[in-house]
């Protein structure tokens, strides 16, 4: 069976705070509400009736401006960082590549060096697993010159 809590006893509730939160809910939440209403309506009516054509021109000219402008503001961002970037890539095509040469030859000095290291390993590889080689050879060649036999 499931754990179930206890039901908590209800507290009277303090008649003040009460009130307060009922008159703020109406002050905060449903007042604004109503009011953002009775503004949309009122904009319906103007734009839908034929006398409002003359207060429709402004309203449409300055929604028009709301929506234009985020958009200006954007592109110019995008246009600042496009030319920031451009810049920055100008910079670096005149005055990077002495430092790209430094930086190759160092790269090629390390290659060599990995090189050298590497051809001395594989070389000690090489020379050990050559002088196996030989020594199988060598006994295998003994071998043939030497016949054995078994004893049974």
């Amino acid at each position: 069976m499931s754990y179930q809590p206890k039901s908590a006893a209800r507290r009277p509730r303090n008649e003040q705070t009460h009130a307060r939160i009922r008159r703020d809910t109406w002050l905060l939440m449903v007042g604004p509400l109503a009011l953002a209403t009775l503004v949309v309506l009122v904009l319906l009516v103007l734009i839908i009736l034929p006398v409002g054509a003359g207060v429709r021109r402004p309203l449409a000219d300055f929604s028009a401006v709301l929506l234009i402008l985020p958009t200006l503001l954007i592109g110019l961002i995008i246009l600042a960082l496009l030319l920031g970037i451009n810049y920055g890539l100008l910079l670096g095509i005149t005055r990077l590549p002495p430092y790209f040469k430094i930086g190759q030859d160092y790269v090629r000095l390390a290659a060599d060096r990995i090189q050298g290291v590497v051809k001395k390993g594989s070389d000690a590889v090489i020379g050990v697993r050559g002088v196996v080689a030989a020594a199988r050879r060598a006994a295998s060649d003994l071998g043939e010159l030497l016949p054995l036999q078994r004893r049974d």
